[in-house]
């Protein structure tokens, strides 16, 4: 019996949603380079690790899949100033983290550069390591990239985010996951923090009629891509898109909003998400990445048409092991705007 268009979207999201065993490897692996990183820099070290903190889309619960790294904070103790011998030189800061895990750990490979030591597993996702001494006044110092330190506050991330979904509702955290996985087969344009922090700040409201929400957000998402750093620390967030990357966004957005306006009329007309004709009026999608016009499918486990396709290349962009746009690890304040209500599954649902 095929899936209502409302059901098709919530199988999507749980086909997107890192599985039981994702969950378990991202809990272990933050677990794991605990235990290596405190055998590395014990208390008795010039350089002691205080703690270690599961951070970015991992601990929002934004995460989707693939999941190809995890990303953590590893504060670090400024025992007797220690900081003063890194103050100008947060690379070799680095190289002495990665140094130090080289030596104890069974780990193959391990990078460092630019503001991260990634730990390479054969297995599972990769763990992204930001190493940091938190500031006397507010937020973390993380190593900059050119040498320098910038400042950081991932738990005033996730505190903002946190308390967006408290005022938004609980489909706020589906709906990063919808958008960020059209934004990762559209190129991968975004920063995956500044489009939730353009999803989270939009709304005021959000019910579980996704159709209608994605049709906002593609209305409403050229006008709010200037959304700024919610700990006050890096301005705006967009500062890392060239105007040829706009442009081609905001073509995508009209695209995207086309087809989602196509696709809701055909709901309205009795289309089923496995009726998917040419005409590009449904939300369906086929196994395979080229196929079908717009959004989920009611059986298929993956590939996406319309909306969910890029019109070029599939492959998909790997991530930077050395996070040199900082975008990741900052957090933003959302720009006000103007509000309008709009009806999403019966309940009222608005922007803010």
């Amino acid at each position: 019996m095929p899936l209502t268009t409302a059901q098709a979207f919530d199988s999507f999201v749980e086909k997107i949603s890192p599985t039981d065993d994702q969950r378990a490897d991202i809990t272990a692996k933050r677990a794991s380079t605990e235990k290596y990183l405190r055998e590395a820099f014990p208390q008795s070290s010039t350089l002691p690790l205080k703690r270690v903190i599961l951070i970015g889309s991992a601990d929002r619960g934004t995460i989707i899949r693939p999941v190809n790294d995890v990303d953590v904070m590893a504060e670090f103790t400024n025992k007797d100033n220690i900081f003063e011998q890194y103050r100008r030189d947060s690379g070799a800061f680095l190289q002495r983290i990665r140094t130090a895990l080289n030596a104890k750990t069974s780990i193959k490979k391990i990078g460092a550069r630019g503001q991260a030591v990634r730990l390479f597993y054969v297995n599972g996702a990769h763990v992204d390591i930001a190493p940091v001494f938190k500031w006397t006044t507010s937020g973390f110092g993380l190593p900059k990239g050119d040498g320098g330190w910038m400042t950081t506050d991932p738990e005033a991330q996730a505190a903002w985010f946190s308390q967006r979904r408290t005022a938004i509702g609980s489909n706020l955290t589906p709906m990063c996951k919808i958008v960020r996985r059209w934004n990762g087969v559209h190129s991968h344009r975004f920063e995956s923090f500044h489009l939730e922090v353009m999803v989270a700040s939009m709304f005021s409201s959000l019910g579980s009629n996704y159709r209608d929400a994605l049709k906002v957000f593609f209305e409403t998402a050229p006008g709010r891509i200037g959304v700024s750093d919610p700990a006050g620390h890096s301005g705006r967030l967009d500062d890392y898109l060239t105007r040829d990357a706009l442009t081609a966004i905001n073509s995508r957005f009209a695209e995207a909003l086309d087809r989602s306006r196509k696709a809701i009329a055909a709901e309205g007309r009795g289309i089923t998400p496995r009726q998917n004709g040419s005409g590009g009026s449904s939300w369906a999608t086929s196994s395979r990445p080229r196929a079908s016009p717009c959004c989920p499918a009611s059986r298929h486990s993956s590939g996406f048409g319309g909306i969910w396709s890029s019109p070029g290349s599939r492959r998909r962009r790997s991530r930077p092991a050395s996070k040199t746009s900082g975008a990741r690890w900052q957090s933003g304040s959302p720009s006000s705007t103007t509000s309008s209500r709009v009806p999403i599954d019966g309940t009222r649902s608005s922007l803010r």
